[in-house]
């Protein structure tokens, strides 16, 4: 999945790294716009600010997600192939990993929803990591995808793009 990165992108970090301070930076009052924004266009939510909580990126996101979502011997799924800090994340966090691998079959990954729904069934896993568009496999789950994961489920909790947690 390498590619080049958009000129846009590339003049913006230009920019940010021509001021030379490089240590801690406070997050404008225009990230949280823009994100209670585009959840309020998109899907007609309504998002607090103070729901929010800003982090460096994905890989940190990760391990702080479970951290807050459960407790030490609570089961995480996730569906590999996945990126390694997946397993790190739940193993330092002294979760069990359930694994619930994708299907490759006419050169394109799919879900086994019955191996989730059995594998979800257990009131041990209390949170499935979910990469969306998919790391390694370059998928984008379709909307009919996603509705199914959520299918039969008291209460599903959503933290875009990585994790859901799994309440009954």
């Amino acid at each position: 999945m390498d590619f080049r990165t958009a000129p846009a992108i590339v003049d913006a970090l230009r920019r940010r790294v021509e001021h030379g301070i490089f240590s801690y930076t406070r997050v404008p009052d225009s990230y949280y716009e823009a994100v209670t924004g585009w959840f309020a266009r998109r899907h007609g939510w309504t998002i607090d600010r103070e729901w929010i909580i800003y982090t460096s990126g994905v890989v940190p996101a990760i391990p702080a997600v479970i951290k807050a979502l459960t407790v030490p011997g609570d089961k995480v799924l996730v569906q590999p192939p996945v990126y390694n800090c997946f397993f790190s994340s739940i193993c330092n966090n002294e979760c069990e990993m359930v694994s619930s691998p994708l299907v490759f079959a006419s050169n394109t990954f799919t879900i086994d929803y019955e191996d989730l729904e059995r594998k979800t069934g257990n009131p041990k896993v209390k949170v499935m990591l979910l990469c969306n568009p998919h790391n390694p496999a370059g998928r984008v789950w379709k909307r009919e995808e996603l509705v199914r994961i959520g299918e039969n489920r008291t209460q599903l909790y959503t933290l875009p793009y990585q994790a859901l947690r799994i309440t009954k």
